[in-house]
């Protein structure tokens, strides 16, 4: 059998956490853990034989087969996907996104104050897609939407947030159940702005867009990167 070099549980967890197209949030949720605790263990703080456990069942594997310092691959590989996202930190970067979506996939890590949480959901308010929204068509009121949104990008920063971003495009399916069976009624494509908030100065590079997308949406996008589970060599053993 081939020799591997052993890895850490931690870098174990990270590298099966990016192979799943996964952030430290969305594996916490996944795990039903809080993101600090994530946090920890990526850090090399030792876990608990629970917190174990729950992110074994997050990647779908045994706790034995999580620990197998030997094997860095999973031993049973899933299929994923996910958004590359970028930092934010221009107002017109934000504009200029915004501008093109008709939908928005907002998430964020803990907040832990009120503040925080207030400045989030003037964010949220700001990007979500609406109606009476329009870009400035005369330069001087588009810059000042960008100093205003810019703003509120620094206010962000001072309380420790970063904002990432991307646009990708999505289909959505309009589905009649009412004959025994789905008929598809309509179908259109939008484009969703994604963002993610991270707190503690930690940016968050990707989105796990497939875990957010409502039912009967789908994309083809392809910005969107998709993850292939590795093929097991012969001589790779299953941990048990």
């Amino acid at each position: 059998m081939t020799e591997r070099a052993p890895v850490t549980l931690s870098d174990r967890i990270r590298q099966l956490r990016k192979e799943r197209g996964l952030t430290q949030d969305d594996l916490a949720a996944k795990a039903g853990l809080g993101i600090a605790t994530i946090q920890r263990v990526e850090r090399g703080e030792r876990p608990s034989a629970g917190t174990i456990a729950s992110i074994a069942s997050a990647f779908n594997l045994s706790a034995v087969a999580l620990t197998s310092a030997s094997k860095p691959m999973s031993a049973e590989p899933t299929e994923g996907s996910y958004l590359p996202l970028t930092e934010i930190t221009s107002g017109k970067r934000l504009v200029d996104l915004m501008a093109t979506c008709s939908a928005i996939d907002f998430d964020y890590m803990d907040i832990q104050d009120t503040t925080s949480g207030d400045l989030l959901g003037r964010l949220y308010e700001f990007c979500r897609p609406r109606e009476d929204f329009q870009v400035p068509a005369n330069p001087s009121d588009r810059i000042r939407l960008d100093i205003e949104v810019a703003k509120l990008l620094t206010e962000l920063r001072g309380k420790g947030l970063t904002l990432t971003g991307e646009t990708y495009v999505r289909t959505g399916h309009e589905i009649d159940p009412s004959f025994g069976f789905d008929v598809l009624m309509a179908k259109w494509d939008e484009t969703c702005l994604v963002l993610r908030v991270g707190t503690s100065g930690l940016i968050i590079d990707r989105a796990d867009i497939e875990a957010h997308m409502p039912k009967w949406y789908n994309t083809s996008d392809p910005r969107v990167v998709r993850v292939k589970a590795p093929e097991m060599a012969a001589d790779d053993e299953i941990p048990f």
